[in-house]
């Protein structure tokens, strides 16, 4: 138990030296990389206004593409009810087929039977 817990400090300590080694690295590459704070201030306004663009322009295709669904859930739900209608307008017309279908053959058995009459 005491050795596990002694493991497990020595692994966090591990990582937070290496968290502190890998900032300081990151801060001198960024100290080489400019003459004066005033550049540096102007790279990082720079780096912050192409950044609040890209956020705008992906704000902005969004909601582009949330009117787009919204259209395309409309014109879905639009074709549905359309589709349902004709499916309604097909059992009646099957009905009425059918019970056209059925007087054809009551009309038929009917003539038939007027014929063997006059015969």
């Amino acid at each position: 138990m005491i050795v596990t817990n002694i493991s497990c400090w020595k692994t966090r300590r591990l990582g937070q030296v290496g968290l502190q080694r890998q900032t300081l690295y990151s801060k001198q590459g960024r100290s080489g990389q400019f003459d004066s704070r005033a550049q540096r201030d102007d790279w990082i306004r720079k780096e912050m206004d192409e950044i609040q663009q890209s956020h705008n322009l992906q704000t902005s295709q969004a909601g582009l593409i949330e009117n787009t669904l919204q259209t395309l859930r409309s014109q879905l739900k639009q074709v549905s009810e359309k589709i349902e209608a004709v499916r309604n307008q097909e059992t009646l017309r099957k009905v009425e087929s059918e019970n056209l279908m059925t007087e054809l053959v009551n009309i038929k058995a009917e003539r038939d039977k007027l014929t063997d009459q006059r015969k």
